[in-house]
C-alpha cells in the first residue's frame, strides 16, 4: 500500500507538469528547426493560441507572433548567428517580413482559418489541432509562396542564412549559388 501511495504522490506532480503543447512543439520541429528553445517555441504557440481565442485574423496573428518573440531571438544561441547575417543581407527587413506574411497566407492563413472554425477550447485541444493542420505539405507549399514572393536576392540569403538551423533539407531546398 506505501508503495501505491509513493508512486501517487510522484505521478501526480508529473501529470500536472504534463505539456499542453507537446504536440503542436513536435510538429514545429519536426517541420522547421530543432534548434530554438522550447521556451521560444512555447511562447509562439501560446502567442497563436491566444490570438485564435480571441478570433484575430491571420494577418494579426501573424504578427502577434513576431511582437511575442522578437525581442527573444538574441537569446537563441543557434539562431543569432544566422539572424545576423540574414538582417545584414536583407534589403529591408519590414518590406520582408510584409512579404512574408503576404506568402504565408494562402498556406499557414488556411490552416489557422481551419483552426479558428475548431475554436479548441484548451491548449491540448490547440495542440492536437496544430498537429492535425499544420503538415510538411503546408511547410512545402508555405516555402514555394515565400520563394515567389521575395526578390531573387532575399531568398538567397533566406535559405543560406538560415540552412544551418531550418530544415530547408527535407523540403528539397539546396543552399542557393
Amino acid at each position: 500500500m506505501a508503495m501505491k501511495v509513493l508512486l501517487i504522490l510522484l505521478l501526480v506532480p508529473a501529470l500536472a507538469l504534463a505539456d499542453d503543447l507537446a504536440a503542436a512543439k513536435k510538429t514545429f520541429t519536426t517541420l522547421v528547426t530543432d534548434d530554438l528553445t522550447d521556451a521560444f517555441v512555447t511562447k509562439a504557440l501560446v502567442s497563436i493560441y491566444n490570438s485564435s481565442r480571441e478570433k484575430l485574423n491571420f494577418k494579426a496573428a501573424a504578427n502577434a507572433v513576431i511582437d511575442a518573440v522578437e525581442d527573444d531571438v538574441v537569446s537563441q544561441s543557434k539562431f543569432y548567428s544566422p539572424a545576423l547575417a540574414f538582417y545584414n543581407h536583407v534589403s529591408n527587413m519590414k518590406t520582408f517580413e510584409k512579404e512574408f506574411i503576404a506568402a504565408a497566407t494562402p498556406s499557414l492563413g488556411g490552416a489557422y482559418r481551419k483552426l479558428l472554425k475548431r475554436a479548441p477550447k484548451t491548449q491540448l485541444a490547440y495542440s492536437k489541432a496544430v498537429k492535425q493542420l499544420i503538415t510538411k505539405k503546408v511547410g512545402k507549399q508555405l516555402l514555394t509562396n515565400v520563394k515567389k514572393a521575395l526578390s531573387a536576392n532575399d531568398w538567397k540569403y533566406l535559405v543560406n542564412d538560415f540552412y544551418s538551423v531550418v530544415k530547408f533539407g527535407q523540403y528539397g531546398i539546396s543552399k542557393v549559388a
